[in-house]
């Protein structure tokens, strides 16, 4: 099977990335430093070293000093804490990106962002999009990655899973990288299938056929089968059926309860919970999306405003508020925006890292402050949809909730 990448996240023209070619990304003095740097960087967040090594120094002070003559003051104010979190994600988006889910894609145009003019060229676009048969998982938000691979490596059959590669990502997290199957469904499908066997939950920001995946430095690897990765040959029926729906746009999940089953029992029902058709997600007994649309009735984020990221970031920040910070929920429901699946199809915008920045933003929130409201946008959108403010909706869920457990005890004590 064949695979692509980038040379950074940030320039979305597309190559051939051969297994020697992977080898020499990965044992890179670069990678291994962007490797280094992303970790150390997250330890000395949490805990402040007594000195930092020399070579990590450098890069962060050049880091530092970039960023305050581009960002100015409203970068100098941050904390410490937050400066080096930031560093962090600098140094993991300098890694190469690799998209395991494509062999390539078809030469489209875009417009150069300095000169204006046009450029043609294999452009990382959904749309364009040639699926190699391979599908990641991401594993993230884990103690220790080494540890849960060691279980695996006793309770799983690697090869007749058709798992060729399984590595530490840039944060410390797994990413697993295997065959998919037209039998289980598309990609989500396939991932969902192979993480129930695995027994861990998925990212589900890796669902689109376009989106890719930091390579760290090769010692980082802890299954290597890339050779039999690059001879093997890809299920065809799953390229025939499923690569014209990626290029369509179409990235939601295909298999009946995929998602609904492993989110049973956790909260609102996922986005994408039945056949890859959207299910209503309510607020408080509301229609979340006529809330949405009620906040953008007058005008719609559009390219011309520059305005779709910033916008999608408030959307996410409002939903994590109002539906008790359940990420990937939010992130279905952000990705349906018209707006947002623009900025996606145009320069493969990577929603799930939105709202993990909405979530960052809601936890130093949630440090200062005993409780956080929506946007005033959106409290506005609220009452002209429900009819009853915000606070209002929330004081009637609350007495509601008193009353049914006064009621629960008064029956208990007859």
């Amino acid at each position: 099977m064949e695979i692509c990448y980038q040379k950074s996240k940030l320039v979305i023209y597309s190559e051939a990335c051969p297994e020697t070619r992977l080898r020499a990304l990965a044992s890179a003095r670069e990678t291994k430093m962007n490797t280094a740097c992303c970790r150390l960087a997250i330890r000395y967040a949490e805990e402040a070293p007594a000195a930092m090594p020399t070579w990590f120094s450098e890069r962060y002070m050049k880091f530092l000093k970039d960023m305050a003559r581009e960002k100015g003051q409203a970068f100098v104010q941050k904390t410490d804490r937050q400066k080096l979190l930031l560093y962090s994600e600098y140094e993991k988006g300098k890694h190469p990106f690799i998209n395991f889910a494509a062999r390539g894609y078809d030469e489209s145009e875009i417009t150069d962002k300095k000169t204006k003019e046009p450029k043609k060229g294999p452009w990382r676009k959904q749309k364009h999009v040639r699926l190699s048969g391979l599908v990641a998982i991401d594993i993230d938000h884990v103690d220790d990655a080494r540890a849960i691979f060691e279980r695996w490596q006793k309770e799983v059959d690697m090869q007749a899973l058709r798992i060729y590669f399984v590595y530490i990502t840039p944060r410390g997290g797994l990413r697993v990288i295997f065959r998919c199957e037209a039998s289980r469904g598309n990609l989500i499908d396939n991932q969902l299938w192979m993480c129930e066997r695995l027994g861990v939950e998925p990212d589900a920001s890796c669902k689109d056929a376009s989106r890719g995946s930091f390579l760290t430095s090769d010692e980082n690897f802890l299954y290597d089968n890339l050779k039999q990765m690059y001879e093997d040959e890809p299920d065809e029926a799953f390229i025939a059926k499923y690569e014209p729906e990626y290029r369509a746009g179409n990235s939601s999940a295909t298999q009946s309860g995929a998602v609904a089953d492993k989110s049973a029992g956790s909260g609102p029902a996922p986005v994408e919970a039945v056949a890859g058709q959207a299910v209503q997600v309510k607020w408080r007994g509301y229609d979340v999306q006529a809330i949405i649309d009620a906040r953008y009735a007058e005008k719609q984020p559009c390219e011309a405003d520059k305005n779709r990221h910033a916008e999608s970031l408030k959307l996410a920040s409002d939903l994590l508020i109002m539906l008790d910070g359940d990420k990937q929920l939010v992130q279905g429901i952000v990705e349906r925006q018209s707006w947002v699946k623009e900025i996606i199809a145009e320069r493969d915008e990577n929603v799930g890292q939105t709202v993990e920045s909405a979530a960052s933003r809601m936890a130093e929130k949630e440090k200062k402050y005993a409780s956080s409201l929506p946007g005033k946008a959106m409290l506005e959108a609220v009452r002209k949809c429900c009819g009853r403010s915000y606070q209002e909706i929330l004081k009637g869920s609350q007495e509601a909730g008193d009353a049914e457990q006064s009621i629960g005890i008064s029956s208990a004590a007859l």
